[in-house]
């Protein structure tokens, strides 16, 4: 309130060399944004057509979806754990940039003419977000899902690939990997025993979902342990530093009361939505003779059934 009474005493805020500094300022930022954009661009279309360019020693024709050598090697999976720092998925829109648009980036004269030619709808909203959502096809690869394991399990571990909305951020899951709407993400039939326990990670703007999630899945909520980074992130109202991990169970599937775990862990950030290791030993020692399943896993672990498209 005091903010609000000093500024209202501010009297050149109705003046017009004020409005137009506002609108200069506002100006400044847009086109910062439209410039980093393009260059972020450019950079994902000069990757797509060095390794188009390559195509003949990679011994791999690049149409489409198909990405395999003669030998039958997924050519871009093992560009991306070579390069590093870029999934699979990131790495195969680079190329479908460079496939559909291939006189793109001819030199730099051209690049701002072609947004123009290309993208004049979106015009200084446009961004490797929407680029790859709007007008790139969705890779085949990310249609196909697995079928879920079968048996029954009572620690169930789950990281969702929730579906942001955010199109004017570079740093969009999107981006990394294929997401999916809460609805599908509920649809699951996942092979839970009748006494389990569900750890889901949950970010801040998708809390009513995680619980829907939960419910969705033969779940109640119970509590939550808590992440902090030791850098913050992303965030429209405030940069996020945390994420949730929710516990939920189905029937009666308590740990043992004598142990002390804390329900705040502090960690440093990883590559883009990787969790720290420590929750895997802290759910380990909580259900120590579980049967655990890791769903939307990454990577596989002794003990562990993982299962999602990234195996």
């Amino acid at each position: 309130m005091e903010n609000k009474k000093y500024l209202s005493k501010i009297s050149y805020r109705s003046e017009e060399w004020y409005k137009s500094l506002v609108d200069s300022c506002r100006a400044d930022i847009v086109e910062g944004f439209f410039a980093a954009q393009m260059e972020l661009i450019r950079s994902k279309w000069m990757l797509g057509d060095r390794i188009v360019q390559s195509e003949a020693r990679l011994n791999v024709k690049f149409k489409k979806d198909k990405y395999y050598s003669t030998r039958g090697e997924n050519v871009v999976e093992y560009l991306a754990k070579d390069i590093g720092k870029i999934s699979t998925r990131e790495l195969r829109r680079c190329i479908q940039f460079r496939l559909k648009y291939p006189e793109f980036v001819m030199h730099d004269q051209f690049i701002e003419l072609n947004f123009d030619k290309y993208f004049l709808k979106d015009g200084k909203n446009i961004s490797w977000y929407k680029i790859c959502n709007k007008y790139l096809p969705a890779p085949k690869e990310d249609k196909k899902q697995k079928p879920l394991p079968e048996g029954k399990f009572d620690v169930i571990y789950a990281d969702p690939p929730w579906q942001y909305s955010n199109s004017g951020i570079t740093g969009a899951a999107n981006n990394h990997y294929p997401t999916m709407e809460t609805e599908e993400i509920c649809k699951l039939k996942v092979p839970s025993a009748e006494n389990a326990v569900l750890f889901l990670w949950v970010t801040n703007p998708f809390l009513k979902e995680g619980i829907q999630v939960c419910e969705s899945w033969g779940f109640e909520y119970k509590t939550n342990m808590v992440w902090i980074k030791e850098r913050a992130g992303q965030g429209f109202y405030v940069k996020g530093q945390h994420e949730l991990l929710f516990i939920a169970v189905k029937g009666n599937f308590r740990p043992d009361d004598s142990l002390y775990i804390r329900s705040v862990v502090s960690e440093a950030k990883k590559e883009h939505s990787q969790k720290p290791e420590v929750f895997y030993e802290i759910i380990e020692k909580m259900y120590p003779n579980g049967k655990y399943l890791e769903l939307f896993a990454r990577n596989k672990r002794n003990k562990w059934q993982p299962w999602g498209n990234e195996i």
